[in-house]
């Protein structure tokens, strides 16, 4: 099915309901781990966080008054990215967005390589680069799938415009691959991003390059922030990536200072100066963000490997009628699941039912686990909070919690039937 197929099929429903009795969900259990901090900068030392808000205010600023002593237009429109591809690398570290801010640290240096490539080459030179552009252009011409899924007015509004784009690229294209060559359509330059690097004096940076190109390219190398042997097991995380992180920080300030180095040979100013002091002041910094990141980390990961991120489990109503749920012990909800194929033995939760008393806990039917029987949520299912279905620790009748916990998961609870809803 292609991208533009999937439009106008339903993908699911969003679960927004809070518990009947006014009780919230919690987003993170205890036993997976802390949730990441809303911002690094919180936790780092005041003078550090002025040093980065008085660089941000310079990369801001700066870049509007040494443009225009930059000598062509290639060089104003890479000092442009490069200045906000860095600004948004520090809002991805504040945020300890590693993967995101590993593809702005990439980014930025390639942006060294082409602004040093547009200022010293004969052959990669600023009207090669620009003459891109068109190359672009012609591609996102191609880009019909969403039409699919848009209202006919709009419809028919990007059919035009994407033709527009069309006619107006063809000429420029076809003028630049008859100068430049068909491989001109891969890529602006001539020669590898590493031939370029050593050619220019780059090296140093491209080790780090390679290694965010693994997150780029989505290789396993890429996921070492998100994947640890905990005790035996592999645990994957969901999150924040904080050694990507503190890697990014690291590699995109390092490409960055030598970006502002390589324009201060072009536009030596005082404003350039500063740019350069204030980009190193903020990369000496490293160490504590680096630090940060690990103490994070460290509380992030769990101490033991959670035993199940959700589990079957077997609801029995008053006159007998069972229900299959699945429950998620990541944000506590319960999702109502299809009946197992084939339907295991029930008799022994069948006869523990019937000494239940749903009107002691407001009506909740007997609940168990069943660790040995896997379900399928039913298909446009709306997920709820578990506590809706399962006794509730701090219940009036229930003060030894008889809700599902991480201690009780472990057990094998269909060798033991223990009292309802848990033990």
């Amino acid at each position: 099915m292609s991208r533009g197929e999937s439009f106008g099929k339903p993908l699911g429903q969003d679960w927004r309901a809070r518990d009947r009795n006014g009780r919230d969900v919690a987003p993170v259990s205890a036993s997976f781990g802390s949730a990441a901090p809303s911002s690094l900068m919180d936790l780092l030392a005041e003078d550090t966080r002025n040093e980065i808000e008085q660089w941000q205010w310079c990369v801001k600023m700066f870049p509007g008054l040494l443009s225009s002593h930059l000598t062509n237009d290639a060089q104003k429109h890479i000092f442009n990215a490069a200045a906000n591809d860095a600004l948004s690398l520090i809002r991805q570290v504040d945020l300890l967005e590693g993967r995101a801010a590993a593809l702005l640290a990439r980014a930025l240096f390639e942006h060294l390589v082409n602004f040093m490539d547009v200022t010293n080459s004969d052959v990669n030179t600023s009207e090669r680069f620009m003459a891109h552009k068109h190359i672009v252009a012609e591609q996102l011409s191609k880009r019909t799938w969403v039409i699919g899924g848009m209202t006919p007015a709009n419809q028919r509004s990007e059919k035009k415009r994407l033709k527009a784009l069309e006619a107006a690229a063809t000429r420029p294209v076809r003028e630049a691959i008859a100068k430049y060559g068909k491989r001109f359509r891969n890529g602006w330059a001539e020669g590898t991003i590493r031939d370029r690097a050593e050619r220019l004096g780059t090296e140093e940076g491209y080790i780090g390059y390679r290694v965010l190109s693994g997150v780029v390219h989505g290789s396993s190398g890429g996921l070492q922030g998100l994947v640890r042997s905990i005790k035996g097991g592999t645990t994957l995380r969901i999150g924040s990536d904080l050694e990507l992180t503190a890697l990014a920080f690291e590699e995109g300030l390092g490409s960055f200072l030598e970006f502002v180095r390589a324009l201060r040979v072009v536009v030596d100013r005082i404003e350039s100066e500063e740019l350069e002091a204030r980009t190193y002041q903020v990369l000496e910094r490293f160490e504590e963000i680096r630090d940060a990141c690990i103490k994070v980390d460290k509380k992030m990961w769990p101490k033991h490997p959670a035993p199940f991120a959700a589990i079957s489990a077997v609801a029995i109503f008053p006159g007998g009628k069972v229900r299959w749920y699945l429950h998620d012990f990541r944000d506590e909800t319960m999702t109502p699941a299809e009946d197992p194929d084939p339907v295991p033995d029930l008799s022994r939760e069948l006869q523990a039912a019937k000494a239940h008393i749903p009107e002691m806990f407001g009506g909740r039917p007997y609940v168990r686990p069943r660790l040995d029987v896997a379900v399928e949520p039913k298909r446009g299912a709306t997920r709820f909070p578990a506590e809706a279905l399962l006794i509730p620790g701090d219940h009036e009748f229930n003060p030894t919690n008889l809700g599902f916990t991480a201690k009780d998961i472990a057990r094998d609870w269909h060798s033991s039937l223990g009292p309802q809803n848990g033990a």
